[in-house]
């Protein structure tokens, strides 16, 4: 039969993340006020805990252990003194990640608070999908526009994050 479910490879990623990757998460969450739930839930889903992760495609070229797409930030990078393979340096790669995402999370919040729309979703699962796709968010978020995989993003953050907690309450980041 087939391999591990997504939700069994989430679990194993969250409980077996290495000590480095939890202090740099830990370290820059910190440093940029961010729920550190929510910037490991980020490792576990894009790289399941590997700085060397490199997703490629034609419209992503994506690197570290939070997956950031150099074609997208690649003025960010530079601005923050580095160059695309510096990504995969552990540090560095959530340095940045955690620079993005907190510049994410405020784009999210603050769009929450011109918005009447109720939304369906709390704002960490907002935030998880803006840093998917921004027009995408926006467009949910703003108006209710639905769009390819809304529901599987929602699922998969829902289930990483789950992990998450359940690999800090058995005390696996300890």
């Amino acid at each position: 039969m087939g391999g591990k479910t997504f939700a069994e490879k989430v679990k194993n990623a969250a409980r077996n993340l290495k000590p480095a990757v939890l202090a740099s998460a830990y370290k820059w969450a910190k440093a940029r006020g961010l729920p550190v739930i929510d910037v490991l839930t980020t490792i576990v889903l894009e790289s399941r805990g590997d700085p060397n992760a490199h997703a490629l495609t034609e419209k992503e070229d994506s690197r570290g252990a939070m997956q950031i797409n150099i074609r997208a930030h690649g003025d960010t990078i530079k601005k923050l003194g580095y160059k695309p393979d510096d990504l995969y340096k552990l540090d560095v790669g959530i340095e940045v990640g955690t620079y993005i995402y907190a510049a994410k999370r405020k784009a999210v919040l603050d769009l929450l608070k011109k918005t009447t729309r109720k939304q369906e979703y709390d704002p960490a699962t907002l935030i998880r999908l803006y840093y998917a796709g921004p027009k995408y968010a926006i467009a949910w978020i703003a108006k209710g526009q639905h769009f390819k995989n809304l529901e599987v993003y929602v699922d998969h953050w829902k289930e990483a994050k789950q992990a998450v907690a359940e690999a800090t309450a058995a005390g696996a980041y300890a």
